[in-house]
């Protein structure tokens, strides 16, 4: 006879959803079981619950039933249930069995055992097999029951025991991965949120009806009534735990969030005895309300949110307070399985989900509208926009890796950071932030697109970093401004050999043969050129050339002092690396006079700041403080040196303030005083095109370097009208832009006057003879380097001798 509708013999059909909500697909569908009547289930059929026209054999095993990726339905411990083992991992066959052939089996009827079940010769069963297979049948249903009592007497009498055992107040939850807030200086305008897990707690009466019933019609429909436990559950899964079957859920949303609050996920007697007891005693001192808050403050919902508040935003950008009843049932769906039912991944499993939702809370009266398709939300947030980390994204972004690593240094490691529930206090100014990134914007805005910019700014006297770009990549990228990115710095790292200078008695004053080109004994045969071959011939003041960036005087400078003197100059100064390398161990030569040598941007504005403060070093940091509750973890201790003399420094600044002066794009508004010194650096690969620029400047009150260059490798840099940039260019502009936001309503402060330090003495004037080898010639020091200029000059070409790595041939530009 014909199969019933919806209903054939020997395959399993479904004409609904089960009553869970469809499962999410998993590959093909191995085992499903032969259409012809008569035929047997192939190994390892798919039984689905609930489903008429499930395969079934007689005597046989159950087969294995399709599983489901994700979080399946709890067994007796709140564990996936584990199907019998079988070939493939599918479940028992009749096939493994060698007594069995595949012709030995009948149709599998729903709900029957189709024909009589063959003999040997394929015969139908005598009344004597029959008997005796029923017989079996009983037999094997009294063992499973006994099983069942047994499981229930040993579970309640543990739960007895412990109850009496466990005469002690509920324990604290055990502590939640918490996400970390940073904060501006202020203390109170959040910077960034950094977690593992997206953790926000919101109290029960701000969490809508619609959602807490959807939440209960999804995971345990007699929350409002049972006693922390559902004994028709337990009953349940027991019986399905003895027979290898699915069950439609054990564990109440008590017993849920005691499990993941209090206990371990061990599948074990003594475990689950501990569950149901708490559960219990849980129920007892704690309301409905309060149980429900607990859960949905702490449940999964998948896209790294814990906690109903920070699911709400993960999936709908929006507080819970606003949320729909579709919406919320949606949620609530989510919670068995949140990877499998993620939307983006799997729509019609999400959707089997909202429809087992909303026909729950339709059959409780709580859903008065029809369950409707057309009625799913459509308005969730892609995934890649759901993250725990406020600042993944964005330039505010690369703050976070400087905050990791000074943090990290203090013993706070990136875990403790992300799961810890701190409060990070930074130094970062939240105005002087925005006007940073405003400045970028505005002027690299109409820039090539090949072009990247990075800034840093720092108050001297403290070391504090006001604002910080490094670009627009974010968190975990790229980050131009830090030291794993360095660039070369150019004429910018002028100012380190005019401290060396005035360290050793050459005044700003001191007068110099500037022309070019000029051939030094350090690069025989490499004659080295003022950029656009600019030309000062002698007497050109050491101030005048700074103003003028020549590259020839600040070499010839440096075989007077020695480079070793200009390295100690600039690590004083606040340069931690030159070339990915600790400035001590770094191989230099004459070359770091005019900023052959990579420098980062941070590095840069930490030793301008020293300018600033007029000699004193103040190590440059991000974070002020860091608490947890009440209690301070951690707190910047000022670490202070005097880098060089006060003196020195005013004369270096009464130099440096001629170079801003010079052009109208870094002269600041109002004729505030600015002192400071324009970079470049050329592209090797293409004599008369640069690759980097930077200006890098001061004022009493904030230091701030700019650099400019490629996002790739090198190449060369020109601006939107296809000039070369300079220093002046558009890194100067960025600078004076940010530096007039950031100066607007501050106090014009202005620097100390210099008292003129060191000798006039420089080069010798053109013409001079060379001196003769009388013993008038000056003793060299022990170190190697020439007597300080006083009573008798350094030949040229003479004095340090060649030094190591003598640079090729090189341009370096103001």
């Amino acid at each position: 006879m014909d199969a019933p509708e919806n209903q054939q013999y020997g395959r399993a059909r479904m004409n609904r959803p089960p009553a869970d909500g469809p499962m999410p697909p998993r590959g093909s569908a191995r085992g499903s079981a032969r259409g012809a009547a008569g035929s047997a289930p192939v190994a390892g059929s798919a039984s689905v619950p609930g489903a008429s026209g499930s395969a079934s054999v007689p005597g046989a095993r159950p087969a294995g039933s399709a599983s489901v990726p994700g979080r399946p339905r709890d067994d007796f411990f709140g564990e996936p249930p584990r199907p019998p083992r079988g070939r493939g991992g599918h479940g028992s066959s009749g096939f493994d069995d060698p007594r069995r052939s595949p012709s030995s089996r009948g149709p599998g009827g729903p709900g029957s055992h189709g024909s009589r079940r063959a003999g040997r010769a394929g015969l139908p069963l005598t009344p004597e097999q029959e008997r005796k297979l029923l017989k079996k049948k009983k037999r094997r249903r009294r063992i499973a029951l006994f099983s069942v009592l047994a499981l229930l007497l040993l579970t309640v009498g543990g739960m007895g025991a412990g109850y009496a055992a466990l005469q002690v107040p509920l324990p604290n939850p055990k502590v939640m991965n918490q996400v970390s807030y940073i904060y501006f200086g202020d203390g109170k305008t959040e910077l960034a949120k950094l977690g593992d897990e997206n953790r926000e707690e919101v109290k029960i009466e701000n969490i809508p009806k619609h959602v807490q019933r959807a939440i209960v019609a999804a995971e345990d429909r007699s929350f409002w009534k049972n006693n922390g436990v559902s004994i028709k559950g337990i009953m349940r899964a027991m019986w399905a735990n003895v027979r290898g079957q699915d069950t439609q859920g054990a564990s109440t949303i008590t017993q849920q969030y005691v499990k993941n609050a209090f206990l371990t996920q061990d599948r074990t007697f003594s475990r689950k005895t501990k569950e149901l007891v708490l559960a219990i005693k849980m129920d007892k001192e704690y309301s409905k309300d309060q149980i429900l808050e607990f859960y949905l403050n702490t449940i999964y919902f998948g896209r790294g949110a814990y906690g109903i508040q920070a699911a709400a935003k993960a999936y709908f950008a929006k507080p819970i307070e606003e949320v729909t009843p579709e919406e919320g049932a949606l949620l609530a769906g989510i919670i068995k399985a949140p990877e499998s039912y993620e939307p983006e991944k799997n729509l019609e499993g999400a959707k089997g989900r909202w429809e087992y939702v909303l026909g729950g809370m339709k059959d409780e009266g709580w859903y008065k509208k029809d369950v409707d398709l057309a009625n799913f939300p459509t308005n969730i947030i892609d995934r890649k926009d759901a993250s725990a980390n406020k600042a993944a994204t964005g330039a505010s972004g690369t703050i976070m890796t400087r905050i990791e690593d000074e943090l990290s240094d203090v013993g706070i490691s990136e875990r403790m950071l992300k799961t810890g529930g701190l409060r990070v206090h930074t130094t970062i100014d939240s105005k002087m932030q925005q006007e940073l990134e405003d400045s970028v914007h505005e002027i690299m805005g109409p820039q090539p697109e090949n072009l990247q910019s990075a800034a840093v700014a720092i108050e001297p006297g403290t070391g504090k970093v006001k604002a910080y770009y490094g670009g627009e990549e974010g968190y975990g990228y790229n980050d131009y401004a830090g030291p794993a990115l360095p660039h070369p710095p150019g004429s910018s790292f002028k100012s380190f050999a005019l401290v060396a200078g005035l360290e050793e008695d050459i005044s700003v004053d001191s007068q110099w043969d500037g022309s070019s080109p000029r051939e030094f004994a350090s690069r025989p045969g490499k004659p080295l050129r003022n950029s656009e071959d600019k030309d000062c011939p002698y007497p050109c003041t050491l101030d005048k050339a700074t103003v003028l960036s020549l590259n020839t005087v600040y070499y010839a400078l440096v075989e007077k002092v020695g480079d070793e003197k200009v390295r100690e100059v600039a690590e004083a100064a606040g340069i931690t690396e030159l070339d990915n390398t600790p400035i001590k161990e770094a191989e230099i030569n004459n070359g770091i006079s005019i900023g052959q040598f990579t420098a980062s941007v941070l590095d840069m504005a930490s030793a301008y700041a020293t300018f600033g403060a007029q000699g004193q070093y103040d190590k440059p940091h991000f974070v002020e403080k860091v608490t947890k509750g009440d209690e301070v973890l951690y707190e910047a201790e000022k670490t202070t040196r005097q880098a060089f003399d006060e003196d020195v420094a005013a004369n270096a600044t009464y130099t440096l303030e001629h170079v801003v002066a010079a052009s109208k794009n870094t002269k600041l508004k109002g004729g505030r005083r600015a002192a400071g010194k324009t970079g470049t650096h050329e592209y090797d690969k293409q004599p008369g095109q640069n690759s980097h620029a930077w200006m890098t400047g001061y004022t009493p009150q904030l230091a701030t370097a700019v650099w400019v260059g490629n996002k790739g490798n090198d190449g060369p840099i020109k601006d939107s009208t296809g000039s070369i940039i300079y220093g002046s260019g558009v890194p100067g502009k960025i600078w004076k832009s940010f530096m007039d936001k950031a100066h607007e309503g501050l106090p014009k402060e202005s620097f100390p006057k210099r008292k003129p330090l060191g000798s006039l003495q420089g080069d010798p004037p053109p013409n001079t003879p060379e001196p003769s080898d009388d013993g008038d010639d000056p003793e060299p020091r022990d170190d190697g380097l020439p007597t300080p200029p006083g009573t008798s000059a350094t030949p040229p070409g003479r004095g340090t001798g060649p030094t190591k790595n003598p640079s090729p041939t090189m341009t370096i530009g103001p």
